[in-house]
């Protein structure tokens, strides 16, 4: 019931404080070992949306990474792992894309630095940073990583949240004050 998938998310959002969850975790959890940055790349356009994808050091094609991700209720949840990636979101990638949608990210073992709208953030484990699909942003971390990764429709997101975009590239704690209130607000509202 609803406390095996507060267990499940405290496994992706370790410390976090959650509150009561729905009765049923998703039926299909996928989880996959990825040792080539091209697959990294497709995999990871598969779960949020386009992007380009790189070694931090810009490299050879080898990648260590791994993914689970899954649905739960209106959310994508995903949990990643990766050596050193940078991530960049274009104009071209989001020109032809109706889907608009925001995500939440929780790096857990390392900062990661994230630019967009002009502000640039390093957010630190148990910090969390919102981010949009429909504007560019350079994401990126420069040691081996594992985040939880949260997509949120944005029509769903903008019911709640007036301009949301005004909250992305900042950097809020996910223990207290207006940080853990979205957290919060999102995990609760978003996954029945």
């Amino acid at each position: 019931g609803s406390l095996m998938a507060t267990a499940f998310l405290n496994g992706i959002a370790p410390g976090w404080p959650l509150p009561e969850l729905p009765d049923a975790l998703p039926a299909r959890w996928e989880q996959q070992q990825i040792a080539r940055i091209e697959d990294w790349h497709s995999k990871v356009g598969d779960c949020y949306f386009p992007l380009a994808v790189d070694r931090y050091d810009q490299s050879g094609d080898d990648l260590d990474g791994s993914i689970v991700n899954g649905q739960l209720g209106h959310l994508h949840i995903s949990r990643l792992r990766s050596s050193p990636v940078i991530y960049r979101r274009e104009r071209h990638h989001f020109r032809r894309q109706s889907d608009h949608s925001f995500l939440v990210t929780l790096p857990h073992e390392a900062p990661v630095r994230f630019n967009q709208f002009g502000r640039e953030v390093i957010c630190a484990p148990d910090e969390f940073i919102l981010e949009t699909s429909n504007s560019p942003y350079v994401f990126e971390y420069d040691r081996s990583n594992a985040m939880t990764v949260i997509k949120v429709p944005a029509n769903l997101l903008s019911d709640r949240v007036p301009t949301p975009e005004d909250f992305c590239a900042m950097r809020y704690s996910g223990r207290e004050g207006t940080g853990a209130m979205l957290a919060n607000a999102i995990i609760t509202n978003f996954t029945s």
